[in-house]
């Protein structure tokens, strides 16, 4: 098995063709930008909510939720929302549910539109309903947890009675703020930029180690996989993207190998880009990335 890896790794190598590596990256610069961009939109009316204040924010806890372990990400990010914007917990809480509402159906309607290029082209028939099924299944499972964890959410804003009016007084501005329908089609639109996005790194994978595929294709396995990774609720969507993107790489001519290589890259170019954001906002910031000591006393609010 290890001299099947390692000739497999030779061959990958011979056919890798670097030139498109810069151009990759630069299309991996371009998913930092969607997050920020739709929290600017939600925030258009806060004056602290600045694009700089966003970006930084959002850069770092990306990159501490990459490569800290126990999920510090989100509690780094409501901690620096609520400090460095100045967002009572009640309307990040809002925000969060809204924005994740918006991006899972976003992603869910596309990877339902993917489905005719994932089974590969003289697929049988159930194969496409076996992707199917398990698309609406992932995306019922998502939003079941998503409207089930902003309750949870709310309810750690406080017992005390005052303190949880307030909180839900702040919750209904918030939504009331961002659920426009205005508001949540330009939300949309940024994630559906961001999917297009993915789909072009996916096919420069695919062209890099010799298999140009077609861009459908590429949608199909980047959509359908990274929403897959979602569902998972995994950090990085660890587990549940690389399996379906080699499966359906796999369906459409790519061998095992190849497909691996690509999940494998992609992670690698998200950190390649990840790290220097990351740090350099985190600077900004005043937050060491790697202290995790002073990370989980931050996310935990002190």
């Amino acid at each position: 098995m290890i001299g099947e890896l390692q000739a497999a790794l030779a061959s990958l190598a011979q056919r890798l063709d670097a030139h498109w590596l810069p151009v990759l990256l630069l299309v991996v610069l371009g998913h930092y930008f969607a997050e920020p961009a739709r929290w600017r939109i939600y925030l258009r009316h806060h004056p602290a909510a600045q694009w700089p204040a966003l970006f930084h924010v959002f850069s770092l806890t990306a990159f501490v939720g990459y490569v800290v372990p126990a999920k510090l990400g989100l509690p780094l990010r409501i901690f620096l929302l609520r400090r460095r914007i100045g967002l009572p917990l009640g309307e990040v809480a809002a925000l969060l549910g809204v924005d994740g509402a918006a991006t899972y159906l976003t992603w869910a309607l596309a990877s339902v539109a993917a489905l005719p290029w994932a089974a590969g082209i003289g697929s049988t028939t159930s194969s496409r309903l076996l992707l199917g099924t398990a698309t609406i299944l992932a995306f019922a499972l998502v939003m079941g947890l998503s409207f089930r964890a902003l309750p949870a959410m709310l309810r750690g804003c406080g017992s005390a009675a005052g303190r949880l009016s307030r909180c839900l007084s702040s919750v209904l501005d918030a939504v009331r703020s961002a659920a426009s329908r205005r508001v949540l089609a330009a939300a949309a639109g940024i994630t559906a930029i961001d999917i297009l996005g993915h789909t072009l790194r996916h096919w420069i994978l695919l062209v890099m180690i010799g298999h140009p595929l077609p861009l459908p294709v590429a949608f199909a396995a980047a959509c359908i996989g990274i929403f897959a990774g979602m569902a998972s609720l995994m950090p990085m969507g660890l587990g549940g993207y690389d399996i379906t993107l080699v499966l359906i790489l796999g369906l459409n001519g790519v061998p095992v190998a190849d497909g691996v290589a690509i999940a494998l890259a992609n992670r690698l170019a998200n950190l390649a880009v990840a790290s220097p954001l990351g740090l350099w906002s985190g600077t900004v910031l005043g937050i060491n990335a790697f202290d995790r000591r002073a990370l989980r006393k931050l996310g935990s609010g002190g």
